[in-house]
């Protein structure tokens, strides 16, 4: 959608996304050795090949996102974006979980130099740009890991848990970002600088977290800890050349 009202543009989309991934593996071995020595294929195997194979994972993720634009004058910018991801990765054996999760974002900039008529007052001054974010992203899991399973035993016959529990409650993670910048660039754009400040926080990591082995399993599977990483980025470009080609 794109419409023009007056001195203001609105732009927006809304779409859907269907995600659907599959991983089968399958392997073939020699066993014993090799009838004619430097003949490797698997019928060349002294003994009966042996065979093996596993489904890896199977993923599905159901979307909904959006974004909507508002510019005036090609001067001040605003956007707001929106999105739902369904996952099977974060559905329980039986039907419950934290699959559902929907994680915004806005932006926003204003060109300093166009505002303020930079240009005819200092006209070495190119470009100049104020600019701010904030970002919210969810993420899931791999497939299975919210299942509990057990494993077969040989001696004593029987069952025992898989090597991680986990969690009843997962939550999916969550990454928050915001950052603002100021970017100036002179004489012709033949030099420019930015500087940004950002912070980035990691919530509800899903983690596997060494586990009483005498529960049965070594690890339980759980969303733990913040990360946090903050900063200054700064950045100069310089032209020293520039010819008619």
């Amino acid at each position: 959608w794109n419409k023009q009202l007056n001195d203001f543009n609105v732009t927006g989309f809304l779409r859907g996304e269907y995600y659907h991934n599959f991983e089968q593996e399958m392997s073939m071995n020699t066993n014993g050795g090799l009838i004619v020595p430097g003949q490797y294929f698997i019928n060349n195997s002294k003994n009966t090949p042996s065979y093996s194979g596993k489904i890896s994972g199977e993923k599905t993720i159901l979307s909904i996102a959006g974004q909507l634009s508002l510019s005036w004058k090609d001067q001040i910018f605003f956007d707001v974006t929106g999105r739902n991801d369904w996952s099977s990765a974060m559905v329980y054996a039986d039907g419950t979980g934290n699959f559902s999760f929907f994680y915004p974002s806005v932006s926003a900039s204003v060109m300093l130099d166009k505002i303020l008529n930079l240009q005819e007052k200092a006209p070495w001054f190119t470009f100049f740009k104020l600019r701010g974010s904030w970002a919210n992203v969810g993420r899931d899991t791999d497939p299975y890991a919210l299942d509990q399973y057990y494993t077969s035993t040989v001696f004593p016959g029987g069952f025992r848990p898989g090597a991680t529990i986990p969690d009843p409650n997962i939550c999916p993670e969550n990454v928050a970002t915001w950052e603002v910048g100021l970017e100036a660039k002179f004489l012709d754009n033949r030099i420019g600088a930015d500087v940004a400040l950002y912070q980035s926080d990691v919530t509800n990591q899903i983690y596997d977290v060494t586990n009483d082995y005498m529960s049965g399993a070594k690890y339980y599977t759980e969303n733990i800890g913040l990360i946090r990483n903050k900063g200054i980025e700064l950045a100069f470009t310089f032209v020293p050349v520039r010819t008619k080609d």
